[in-house]
């Protein structure tokens, strides 16, 4: 399922996921216009590789960099779309609840703790793992503690006729959640799945924002329902008329 729209306040500048959409795109192209060794030494440089954190001699402090550095990198232009749209459409919901200083600091924050899961599940794996995917679903984390009844608008992409359907965050959420739990667990039996997508940053980056969400708020909006009395019958492009308690635009800061 694809998230294309929500229905959750959003505000109305977001200066820091502006900022960061850019650097991620920028440091995209410049991956791209690399050749192929140097394109392997940037990622050889930048990306989580768990064995050499973990090596002795103190190389997890000289390389704890690569923590947030791999967030920045991306694998192909797929893994990059999918990181910077879901970046953009719940990131303006996120920053609109914690103001653009404490927006970044999740980001960073999640992106680090992501990768540090994976880090300790995979301590020996010499597999380079890069991406915001941490970083995403810190925002995914975030957004539940936020909008937990607000909808999101999914589309099944079936090939001949695509199938959308608004459904509540809590349930889009947690069911995207229960996939990388059942993934993450299947994946521990193999011992090459450190190499393939990487599970465990999207569960430590979900818990990590699940957790800092809240306490990076300063006025949290309030996550109780709101008033959906009133529906429009336009079909599942139209907007909803349900009334929150909040203004559309407000920062909570």
């Amino acid at each position: 399922m694809l998230p294309i729209r929500l229905d959750a306040p959003r505000a109305s500048e977001t200066p820091i996921l502006a900022l960061l959409m850019v650097v991620l795109t920028m440091v995209f192209f410049a991956q791209l216009g690399l050749s192929h060794r140097q394109g392997t030494d940037l990622v050889a440089d930048g990306a989580l590789i768990p064995a050499v954190l973990t090596e002795s001699g103190g190389a997890f402090l000289d390389h704890s960099y690569r923590l947030v550095t791999a967030a920045f990198l991306h694998g192909g232009i797929l893994h990059f779309l999918s990181n910077v749209w879901v970046l953009w459409l719940f990131g303006r919901s996120v920053e609109a609840a914690l103001g653009s200083v404490r927006f970044g600091v999740l980001f960073l924050l999640t992106a680090a703790l992501g990768n540090l899961v994976h880090l300790i599940v995979y301590p020996e794996s010499w597999v380079p793992a890069v991406g915001a995917s941490g970083a995403v679903a810190g925002l995914f984390g975030a957004f539940l503690r936020f909008y937990p009844w607000s909808r999101v608008l999914v589309v099944v992409p079936i090939v001949v006729v695509p199938i959308w359907f608004w459904v509540r965050s809590i349930w889009f959420v947690l069911f995207w959640f229960g996939l990388q739990v059942l993934q993450g667990t299947f994946a521990l039996g193999d011992p090459l799945s450190g190499g393939g997508i990487a599970w465990w940053i999207h569960i430590g980056g979900f818990l990590a924002g699940l957790g800092l969400g809240k306490t990076l708020a300063r006025n949290p909006p309030p996550t109780r329902p709101p008033d959906v009395s009133t529906r429009s019958s336009a079909g599942p492009w139209a907007r909803r008329s349900g009334k929150w308690p909040w203004r559309r635009g407000d920062r909570g800061t």
